[in-house]
């Protein structure tokens, strides 16, 4: 995977990135680097949810386990959003087994 990230600081001091990424199979350094993009609440909101994207795009289990992690997860209800809509759009099983979960209370 390549990424480019611009970071800019805005007038109120938030950090903006603009992320360029090319995702062919970048494995689980690549996958927990953009993890890390999502949680990172001092990075423009729009970014954030460009890197749960960019997750779900990863082929094999690294995106997908990281999505799991941030639907699972305390981080900002928006970034848990988009990766509860990533996750049911992959189909794959273990996403319906985490809502049958959250829904049951467990």
């Amino acid at each position: 995977m390549l990424v480019a990230v611009t970071p800019r600081i805005n007038a109120g001091g938030l950090v903006t990135m603009e992320i360029q990424a090319e995702v062919s199979n970048p494995g689980d350094a690549a996958a927990g680097d953009l993890e890390d993009l999502t949680a990172d609440e001092r990075i423009d909101l729009d970014v954030r949810e460009a890197a749960v994207f960019a997750l779900s795009e990863i082929d094999g289990d690294a995106g997908f386990d990281a999505l799991m992690r941030i639907a699972r997860g305390e981080g900002d209800p928006r970034i848990r959003e988009k990766a509860f809509f990533w996750l049911a759009d992959s189909g794959d099983p273990r996403a319906l087994a985490l809502f049958e979960e959250i829904l049951a209370g467990s």
